[in-house]
């Protein structure tokens, strides 16, 4: 797969609110409504929720499994910065699966993550790395996890894992963690959340749709 090059920046090294904010209302006007009526969307309408049901609950129970045994940890209460987590397990217990499966049909990037999104000299946005399908579907997906991959990305950045700015120290069976946020990047999360919340969306649902996120990779990664 190749791409025309794009003479640009990334949304992730572009410092600037007000674009961020532009940015967001170009995925409302290009992804995030009713475009995809223009497809024959209907047979994947159909079948939406099963697809959300298989790429959300049964796909994060498996890869948690797969991280358990790779690695050949128990799941376990933690206590992670001081404070008593239960186990893993448990947490996913407490979703409300029917409501996290119940989809927002839009089209989908798949990976909207700001290292994907190029800011470009004219002033477009050029989006890469596009997700081939959700969940078998090849048109709809679902808005949450477009979302939730931008907000989880603002929290947790790339460039900074790359960079190694983080630290993580276990003693006893009591985990430390401390990992370095880009300034500019938590003001677009607070924009994001915003944005979601005048959009009437559930931010409650877009934060459990992101930590599903970091569970989801976490199998992917190499240690630490």
């Amino acid at each position: 797969i190749s791409y025309k090059y794009i003479p640009g920046k990334l949304l992730s090294d572009v410092q600037n609110k007000l674009i961020f904010k532009k940015f967001l209302k170009f995925c409302y006007k290009n992804l995030w409504n009713e475009n995809y009526k223009k497809f024959n969307y209907k047979f994947e309408l159909e079948n939406l929720s099963s697809a959300c049901l298989k790429f959300y609950k049964n796909k994060t129970y498996k890869r948690v499994q797969e991280y358990l045994e790779k690695y050949k940890v128990e799941d376990k209460i933690s206590i992670i910065n001081n404070q008593k987590i239960p186990k893993t397990a448990e947490l996913l217990s407490m979703i409300n699966w029917k409501d996290i499966c119940d989809p927002h049909p839009v089209l989908f990037h798949g990976d909207l993550q700001p290292e994907n999104i190029i800011f470009t000299k004219k002033n477009f946005f050029r989006l890469i790395d596009w997700r081939e399908d959700f969940g078998g579907l090849q048109i709809l997906g679902d808005l949450y996890y477009d979302l939730a991959k931008l907000h989880h990305a603002l929290i947790v950045n790339g460039k900074i894992i790359r960079e190694n700015k983080f630290k993580i120290d276990i003693k006893n069976d009591k985990v430390y963690f401390k990992i370095k946020k880009r300034t500019h990047l938590i003001k677009y999360l607070n924009e994001l959340e915003n944005f979601v919340k005048q959009k009437n969306w559930s931010l409650k649902k877009l934060r459990i749709m992101s930590s599903l996120i970091y569970l989801n990779i976490a199998v992917l990664h190499h240690y630490p």
